[in-house]
């Protein structure tokens, strides 16, 4: 079994197995590993099913394909689900918000927002200033959202500005601080700084933005509501997309990886949802939320867990959750334009 987990897990057979070995001797050798592994195919075998392929004639690349075009056909279905037409970005980016707001949403102990803009005066980001056409500190702070400030100051500027601003943060005594929900903000395309990563994350501010770049540009309303509700459950736990009659389909599906023929295709949302997007053929494919989840759910399975020096595969379960202890709280702020 271990060879088989390797396979669809990419990684070191002796790696995996010297991690089941362990969790299966520190729990009485309940053979987990066997069930998850038979529970992965059959599941895979009737999702191949209901894509009116055949379970025993399907290659790795027709299923890939297969699950592209189902995920076309849910995005179209879901904007008018949603009665949703827009294309633009700024349109999408707000409604993808507005369709998490059931979300138990955390909170951050944050910076106030005077306290954030006088840290700001006390360090100007100067490039940022330069790119959004501001001559002083003050025009720029009169003008424009603190939290995505801090945020775009933090990828526009130097590695040194920020190790400088974060000391600042550090010597804050908690009067500079409040407990506030995590918002969501959108942020229009700026050189050096919506380039890459589709969201960016800010825990002095505590507010999540989505960038807008060639990838955001191209997602559909679903893919983005997608992202958004991933992070936002990483943090808080709790299911934001149930409720979408679309994406029955998709649940329980977030661990399931096939191997046909040798050849590894994740049927998790996320990886579909930004294959769909990137247009990645089937050699560019992503895998790596399948994965994370198979080997999350599988760790689920055991009560007693490895050790922390035990565990050599950390960074799988890692992928999926990117901010830890979260603090829970149904409220929320809806997107605004940079």
């Amino acid at each position: 079994m271990s060879k088989a987990i390797a396979s669809l897990l990419d990684q070191p057979e002796r790696v995996i197995k010297r991690a089941i070995m362990k969790l299966e001797d520190k729990n009485g050798y309940p053979s987990h590993d066997v069930r998850h592994l038979a529970e992965n195919v059959q599941k895979i075998r009737l999702k191949i099913s209901q894509l009116g392929l055949d379970p025993d004639d399907t290659t790795a690349q027709e299923l890939y394909h297969a699950l592209i075009v189902k995920f076309e056909q849910d995005c179209q279905a879901f904007d008018i689900e949603n009665n949703f037409h827009a294309l633009d970005f700024q349109s999408k980016a707000a409604k993808a918000a507005e369709l998490i707001t059931d979300m138990d949403l955390p909170q951050r102990w944050v910076l106030k927002s005077t306290a954030a803009k006088n840290l700001i005066r006390q360090q100007p980001p100067k490039k940022l200033m330069k790119l959004l056409s501001y001559r002083s500190v003050e025009s720029m702070l009169k003008r424009e959202n603190i939290g995505k400030l801090v945020i775009a100051a933090n990828r526009a500027e130097s590695s040194a500005w920020q190790k400088e601003f974060s000391r600042k943060v550090s010597k804050q005594d908690s009067t500079a601080f409040e407990m506030r929900t995590i918002s969501i903000s959108s942020l229009r395309r700026l050189p050096g700084i919506t380039d890459g990563a589709p969201m960016v994350y800010n825990d002095d501010v505590g507010v999540l933005a989505v960038a807008q770049n060639d990838i955001t540009d191209k997602m559909r309303l679903l893919g983005l509501t997608i992202l958004l509700a991933e992070f936002m459950m990483s943090l808080s736990g709790s299911n934001a997309l149930t409720k979408s009659e679309v994406l029955a389909w998709w649940q329980d599906m977030d661990g399931l990886i096939s191997n046909l023929g040798g050849q590894n295709v994740s049927l998790n949302i996320k990886d579909t949802s930004l294959n769909h997007a990137h247009q990645h053929g089937f050699t560019g494919r992503i895998l790596s939320a399948g994965q994370s989840y198979f080997w999350k759910n599988l760790l689920s399975r055991y009560e007693n867990q490895l050790e922390i020096e035990e565990d050599k595969l950390t960074y799988l379960t890692n992928q999926i959750a990117m901010i830890k202890a979260p603090i829970r709280q149904p409220a929320f702020e809806y997107v605004e334009d940079f």
